[in-house]
């Protein structure tokens, strides 16, 4: 009984916890606008007021000098690079845009690492902490990630780790991952952005050789089309083995938070299984994934090997809020807590 009543109780300090990370995430960045001109006339300022606090985040308007970024050459665009800024070790991730639009990336790009760069973020949101962003040729930025405490280890993906198979973690580690992923997928659209490419090549792991996968740090990564709820859609471009991960009417209607919660989903059946959705269901095509998924004989292969709590949000990421509820805003983030990030929780209690 009180091994019970101390589980309970850790569990609900983790719940205040996670309710005041995310009303600090929602003060500082609720309102988060880039302006054309700070203080200084030249520089873009991020602002929020709120009736109890003011504060200002100002980001650099010009890209850092490419003369101060150096990584090798690229072999294919969409790679992820290492390299260096101001000798410092970094990561480099590239986003390609067509120059008819260059004015709206570019201040798209501003605007997501102003994001990135938000001081203080709590541990759990766990996103990578952008340095800055370059030019690269007329049609491309990088942007800089940097490495944490200062390692100089090569990230992993998740995507990558599936084929390791010696490397798979325990269910209470996989567990503890889908808690963390879930998280920061609450901490992110709790600052009203949508990253649009949830998958598990974009969830980044840093270790050594011979060392367990850190399940309790992943990094979500991959931001190049992420943007500000309610902002101008970009174009995503379809790949089969992106497509896969993207909610069935995500070409039909404007992005939406849902859809992000949705490719969550899809990325909780992998780490269950510790396999690329691709090999789980021997489809690409979204909407057969989805039936496939929620079909009975498969929820229940899902509860017998991670739990009846864990099939549940699974189940839940991919169906969303009950047609006669709002998908959206408020009600749907409280929702997504309840339903995903809470219930993930208290199955790692159980385990």
């Amino acid at each position: 009984m009180g091994t019970l009543i101390e589980d309970q109780r850790q569990m609900y300090l983790k719940v205040l916890q996670l309710h005041e990370d995310v009303q600090d995430l929602k003060a500082y960045a609720a309102a988060m606008r880039v302006e054309t001109a700070g203080p200084s006339g030249n520089v873009p300022r991020l602002e929020y007021k709120s009736q109890t606090q003011r504060w200002e985040v100002y980001s650099e308007n010009e890209p850092v000098p490419r003369n101060q970024v150096e990584f090798p050459k690229l072999t294919t665009r969409g790679d992820r690079s290492e390299g260096s800024c101001d000798s410092k070790h970094v990561w480099i991730e590239w986003k390609e845009y067509d120059k008819r639009d260059g004015d709206l990336i570019t201040d798209r790009v501003k605007q997501i690492v102003a994001l990135l760069k938000m001081p203080n973020k709590p541990k759990s949101f766990r996103c990578p902490n952008c340095v800055g962003y370059f030019e690269e040729g007329t049609d491309m930025f990088g942007f800089l990630y940097e490495k944490p405490n200062g390692t100089q280890l090569t990230p992993t993906s998740l995507l990558d780790l599936f084929s390791r198979e010696k490397l798979r973690p325990s269910l209470g580690q996989r567990i503890l991952l889908a808690y963390n992923l879930a998280t920061t997928v609450l901490y992110l659209h709790a600052v009203d952005w949508m990253h649009k490419s949830l998958r598990s090549d974009n969830v980044l792991f840093f270790f050594a050789d011979g060392e367990e996968i850190p399940c309790d740090s992943p990094t979500i990564s991959g931001y190049d089309f992420a943007r500000p709820s309610g902002g101008t859609t970009e174009h995503v471009y379809s790949d089969p083995n992106h497509d896969v991960y993207r909610h069935p009417k995500v070409n039909t209607r404007e992005y939406e938070v849902s859809f992000d919660i949705y490719s969550l989903g899809i990325v909780l059946v992998e780490v269950a299984y510790w396999q690329p959705i691709r090999k789980i269901m021997k489809t690409f095509s979204s909407n057969e994934v989805k039936k496939r998924i929620l079909d009975a004989n498969t929820m229940r292969e899902l509860k017998a090997r991670v739990g009846d709590g864990y099939a549940d949000a699974v189940r839940d990421c991919l169906q969303g809020l009950p047609d006669n509820q709002r998908n959206e805003g408020i009600e749907l983030q409280k929702w997504f807590q309840a339903k995903v990030v809470l219930n993930l929780d208290r199955v790692g209690f159980q385990v």
